[in-house]
C-alpha cells in the first residue's frame, strides 16, 4: 500500500478566464478557440443566399442543408477541441 505524501505535487490548478480560455498553475495560457469566427464568413454568405430564395423551393432546401452541415461542423470542431484539451490537461 502506498503512503500519502502531502509535499509531493500531484495536482495542478486551472483558472478559467475572459481573456484566455484557461491558465494552468504551470503558467501555460490556453487561447480561446475561434471555430465560429473562422467559419463566420462562409455561414453569412450562405445565409444571405438563402434569404433571397423562395421558401421551401428545391434550391432553398439544398442551401438549408448546407447551412445545417456547416453548423454541425463547427459544433463537432468545438467538441473535439474540448476532448483534446481535457486529454492535454
Amino acid at each position: 500500500m502506498q503512503k500519502f505524501n502531502p509535499l509531493k505535487k500531484t495536482h495542478g490548478c486551472i483558472d478559467l478566464g475572459l481573456l484566455h480560455y484557461a491558465v494552468t498553475s504551470d503558467g501555460e495560457f490556453i487561447e480561446v478557440p475561434k471555430f465560429f469566427r473562422k467559419s463566420e464568413y462562409r455561414l453569412s454568405k450562405l445565409q444571405v443566399r438563402l434569404a433571397k430564395k423562395r421558401k421551401h423551393s428545391r434550391s432553398w432546401k439544398i442551401l438549408k442543408c448546407k447551412i445545417a452541415k456547416l453548423h454541425q461542423l463547427i459544433a463537432r470542431q468545438r467538441l473535439d477541441w474540448q476532448f483534446k484539451l481535457a486529454y492535454h490537461l
